[in-house]
């Protein structure tokens, strides 16, 4: 279940704030490294926009990490001030990959 004070707290605390959606898809026999592409690619993108390097640490700690996820699924990663804000998997991958770096998630 989603709790919705995860929310309040994002949009109430000031930002910026890293945002990402991944496909955290990983039923290939290669889909472990294909994570970790894409999330790199995100990472890259989100290190280029301005995000600080402990916040995108934070982040790379749960990337790709909800291995006991069946199927395809996606993911959703929020980290702000140099702490992982939200991780949350999603029941389908993203129909595209997002990386930003703004002042709402």
């Amino acid at each position: 279940m989603f709790r919705l004070d995860t929310l309040t707290e994002l949009v109430t605390t000031p930002g910026p704030y890293a945002t990402a959606y991944l496909d955290a898809t990983r039923s290939k026999e290669l889909g472990p490294q294909e994570v970790e592409a894409r999330w790199r690619a995100l990472r890259d993108s989100l290190a280029e926009q301005g995000a600080d390097a402990a916040t995108l640490d934070a982040m790379d700690a749960v990337a790709g990490r909800h291995t006991d996820v069946p199927g395809p699924h996606g993911q959703v990663i929020v980290g702000g001030g140099g702490r992982l804000r939200l991780d949350t998997v999603l029941p389908a991958p993203p129909r595209r990959e997002i990386a930003r770096w703004a002042a709402l998630p």
